[in-house]
């Protein structure tokens, strides 16, 4: 959930500095926030389509490169190009 959260605070932040960034979230899952309540997941959806914000599912980080991020999606390598990168990451205990 932290992530979507965050992917929406940035959009946010993006409409009252009026540039032009695109915030996609990157999910190596095929959904995100799955272990949230169901309605928080609907109300996050409901945000995120609502500022445009780009959710790109079953896609693996396999590199973070100066100007950008190659991902994995299905089986393909793909260079996104972007300027700021935040990562939200599960870790296990």
């Amino acid at each position: 959930m932290i992530g979507g959260e965050t992917a929406t605070h940035l959009a946010m932040t993006k409409r009252l500095d009026f540039n032009n960034r695109q915030v996609t979230v990157i999910e190596i899952k095929s959904d995100i926030a799955v272990d949230e309540e169901y309605t928080r997941r609907i109300e996050l959806y409901k945000l995120l389509d609502e500022l445009k914000i780009n959710l790109m599912t079953d896609t693996k980080v396999v590199e973070i490169q100066d100007d950008g991020v190659v991902v994995e999606v299905n089986g393909e390598l793909e260079k996104l190009s972007c300027e700021t990168i935040v990562l939200a990451i599960w870790l296990f205990t």
